[in-house]
């Protein structure tokens, strides 16, 4: 038996809009693209907003079950399922809400689709705009989605849930074991915040040789050699350096040697969201030679005053992360803090001998971080393996044979909402 095939518009429901500032006295929650967990796919901060201050892109009604996917940028894939308490609120026009038809559509089975690969390359095949590349809502409706009945769709959501609650019980391993390095941190120093052990004070500044801007040559999609480009992407939250997906740049002319990164180099995320930039990184030379992009600040540290594994540590803990959040400027949606913030930035300083024992430390802790990266990798391939199967229909097939008399009945009824 083959399943049709259709365009995800034609198996969802029309929604609607509704300007919030039309009732100027009442509250409403507002859910934009930074309310959604592009890990978890999950919305996690939606805004509380009153009616006169809603912004102008605050239209769209949703509904619990729609499946939100942002038009915006769509190569991040950010996606989420609309939960229960955000049931009749407001989302950003740079969404686009899908609302599947119960008739037609599982609302989590329409969710995976949203999170495979092919689905994100149809958007991103389709993108315009260089510096702000974005979709139309006809775009992600027009992608076309396998539609099996909805008895199978359901065991294939069955199977999928199972999968991705072994890749959230990952993440929450990898997320305590990130937290190992701030509890060392604490036991050592003692919290920044209150500096409980007196140690001598003063700022960022005091102890950093050099603060210079990233290059702003551009990278080339087509150039796979030369010299790799670090951008903000490639720092994690709490400071880990992912260097996958690098792009490069040629550099016949050693234009760019002045960049270069030196072991023990930090570097600095100047421009994000407001919740995200000030993320710091520390250069180890994991790779011979490679360049920061512009978006980031390289601070070279005075070995004479302090340990580089130190201040990099330091830039993490949750104390310099509110110092950050509450230093950022905002602009069209972004912050920014230049190089003279930076040295500005208020810093703990310890004996430099404590900060070598810190840094003995931190080596073994350290090297589990490989491991780890291992086997979140293995696990997000299974679950790649398990979507792809699943949208190719060999997942259920053998549940399929066995169900199959029942399953024809659905699949006709399916087919009269269809035509």
């Amino acid at each position: 038996m083959r399943w049709p095939t259709v365009e995800i518009g034609r198996a969802c429901l029309p929604t609607e809009q509704f300007d919030p500032s039309r009732i100027p006295d009442s509250y409403f929650r507002y859910v934009d693209i930074a309310s959604i967990n592009r890990s978890s796919k999950s919305i996690t901060g939606a805004q509380r907003i009153l009616g006169n201050e809603a912004p102008s892109r605050a239209r769209k009604v949703i509904h619990a079950g729609d499946v939100l996917v942002s038009t915006v940028r769509p190569n991040l894939n950010t996606v989420a399922i609309v939960p229960e308490h955000l049931d009749g609120e407001i989302a950003s026009t740079g969404f686009c809400v899908l609302r599947p038809n119960s008739n037609l559509l599982d609302g989590k089975y329409l969710f995976y689709k949203t999170v495979t690969t092919d689905f994100v390359s149809h958007l991103v095949a389709r993108m315009k705009g260089a510096n702000y590349p974005a979709v139309t809502d006809g775009t992600v409706k027009n992608a076309l989605i396998p539609l099996p009945s909805l008895s199978e769709q359901r065991r294939i959501v069955e199977i999928l849930d199972q999968a991705d609650q072994l890749r959230k019980l990952r993440t929450d391993a990898d997320k305590k074991a990130e937290r190992i390095l701030p509890a060392l941190f604490n036991k050592m120093f003692g919290d920044p915040a209150i500096n409980p052990m007196g140690w001598d004070t003063g700022v960022l500044g005091d102890v950093i040789l050099d603060a210079a801007y990233g290059t702003s040559e551009r990278a080339c999609e087509m150039v796979t050699a030369g010299i790799p480009v670090l951008k903000m992407n490639n720092i994690e939250y709490w400071g880990r350096l992912n260097l996958r997906n690098l792009k490069y740049i040629e550099n016949g002319n050693g234009q760019l040697d002045r960049y270069l990164l030196k072991k023990g180099d930090i570097l600095f995320n100047r421009t994000n969201s407001s919740d995200l930039v000030g993320k710091t990184g520390l250069w180890n030379c994991e790779l011979e030679r490679a360049v920061p992009a512009s978006y980031l600040i390289r601070l070279r540290v005075d070995a004479a005053k302090a340990i580089p594994e130190y201040i990099w540590a330091y830039m993490n803990t949750p104390f310099m992360k509110q110092n950050l959040l509450n230093k950022a400027r905002r602009a069209i949606g972004m912050a920014n803090i230049n190089a003279q913030e930076v040295r500005s930035f208020p810093l703990m300083l310890p004996d430099i001998k404590e900060q070598e024992r810190f840094s003995e430390k931190l080596v073994n802790i350290k090297a589990l971080a490989p491991i780890r990266e291992a086997a979140s990798d293995k696990t997000q391939e299974l679950f790649n393996l398990l979507l792809q199967r699943a949208f190719s229909g060999t997942l259920t097939a053998s549940w399929r044979e066995a169900h199959m008399k029942e399953l024809l009945v659905e699949m006709e009824q399916q087919a009269k909402y269809l035509s």
